[in-house]
Formats: C-alpha cells, sequence, structure tokens
C-alpha cells in the first residue's frame, strides 16, 4: 500500500490538468490517496487486532498444553510405578494395565498444539513415503551385486597400490 501510495501522490503533484467537467485532477489523486491511506489504516488495525488475538490464544493454549503435559508425565511416571510396585502377580495384567497408562498418555499428548503437529508431521511423511517409487527385488540385487563387485575392484587397485608404492619405498629408502 505505501508503494501505491507514494505513485498516487506522485501522479497527483506532476498532473495538473482539468477534465472537461473542470474538476481538478489533482483533487482525484488526493480523493484516491486518502482512500488508500484508509485501506492502509483498516488493514494494519484489523491485522494488529487479529494477531493481538492469535497471540492470546497461543499463550491460553501455551499454559493449558503445559498443565496437559505436566498430567501426561505424572500418569506415565505413576503407570511405571504401579507396574513395579503393585502386587499383582500375572504380568498379563500388568502389561495390559501399562498399555493402558501408555494409550492414556498418547492421548494427553495429543492434545496439545505440538502434539497435534506431530501428528500431522507423521502423516505427511506416511504420505510421502507412499509415493516412493520402490525398486523391484530384482533391481535391489543387481544394485547389490554391482556394489559388492565394485566394493571388490577397489579393494584390488587399493591392495596393487599400496604394494607397488611400498615396494618403490623400499627400493629408494633401502630399508
Amino acid at each position: 500500500p505505501a508503494g501505491l501510495l507514494n505513485l498516487l501522490l506522485t501522479e497527483s503533484v506532476t498532473r495538473r490538468s482539468f477534465s472537461a467537467s473542470g474538476v481538478c485532477q489533482t483533487c482525484i489523486h488526493v480523493g484516491q490517496a486518502l482512500y488508500v491511506i484508509h485501506q492502509f489504516l483498516v488493514w494494519s488495525v484489523c491485522t494488529a487486532s487479529r494477531e493481538n488475538m492469535v497471540a492470546k490464544a497461543e499463550l491460553q493454549d501455551a499454559g493449558s498444553d503445559k498443565i496437559k503435559l505436566l498430567a501426561a508425565a505424572v500418569v506415565g511416571v505413576a503407570g511405571l510405578v504401579a507396574f513395579y510396585a503393585l502386587p499383582i502377580d500375572s504380568l498379563l495384567v500388568r502389561v495390559l494395565l501399562l498399555l493402558i497408562v501408555a494409550a492414556v498418555v498418547v492421548a494427553l499428548i495429543y492434545m496439545t498444539g505440538k502434539g497435534k503437529r506431530t501428528a500431522v508431521f507423521f502423516r505427511d511423511a506416511r504420505t510421502e513415503v507412499r509415493k516412493v517409487v520402490w525398486p523391484t527385488r530384482v533391481e535391489t540385487v543387481q544394485t547389490t551385486v554391482t556394489v559388492a563387485i565394485l566394493v571388490i575392484l577397489v579393494g584390488l587397485f587399493l591392495w596393487l597400490l599400496d604394494s607397488i608404492l611400498s615396494s618403490l619405498f623400499r627400493l629408494l629408502t633401502g630399508i
């Protein structure tokens, strides 16, 4: 908007022609400039209030997120303590209780903003993995054999080069 405002003001100062009806073109350009200023002010006030509301919501969410994460940590630690401390003889029952505690912890973490963003990340990653064109079994075997052969050839070349350089060094130094 500032660039447009400069253009309109420059146009209004440099052009001082009158139309057939006698209205000063400068007045029209000044009116347009005032309209642009008005639109810019409305936009900046709306943007500032929107940013302020978003910041307040994020602060409230951050506070509730911390409480939810703390609750998840407490539930998780309590579940681990219960797993080892309760005198339940059945390992199956203890493991099932631990799995239920883990599900509650995951649910509490998912209810936070970071938990939801993490879930979206994994969902997007899964989508991207589905887009990958994986090699066939034949291509995989061919590539593996090619790499193995090249590793052996490079190893032989380096062994041969090392042997030649060692022989030359012994010949030159007399060791």
